[in-house]
């Protein structure tokens, strides 16, 4: 996590995204924590590329984290796309 949190402050948004696609196995690396730092950088895009690689069972986590953005859209077509009827209501 220490490495990750260095990219993130030194602002090497690619590095990040590469470090955790070549090390999250054997790491298990929590995706949704790295969205949330790097939502607090300011970094929305890159925070959706690392929610987008959270497992589809912790969904709810996926839309608390886009509506902490602003990104309802992106949680109502998401919820759609998974049928999650739940989530609509």
């Amino acid at each position: 996590m220490t490495k990750i949190r260095s990219l993130i402050e030194n602002k090497k948004w690619e590095e990040v995204h590469l470090f955790v696609e070549r090390h999250q196995k054997e790491f298990k690396i929590p995706a949704e924590l790295i969205a949330d730092l790097l939502m607090e950088k300011g970094e929305m895009i890159w925070a959706m590329k690392m929610m987008a690689k959270m497992p589809p069972k912790k969904k709810d986590e996926q839309y608390l984290l886009l509506q902490r953005i602003g990104k309802y859209k992106e949680v109502i077509d998401l919820a759609a796309d998974r049928k999650d009827v739940e989530a609509l209501e």
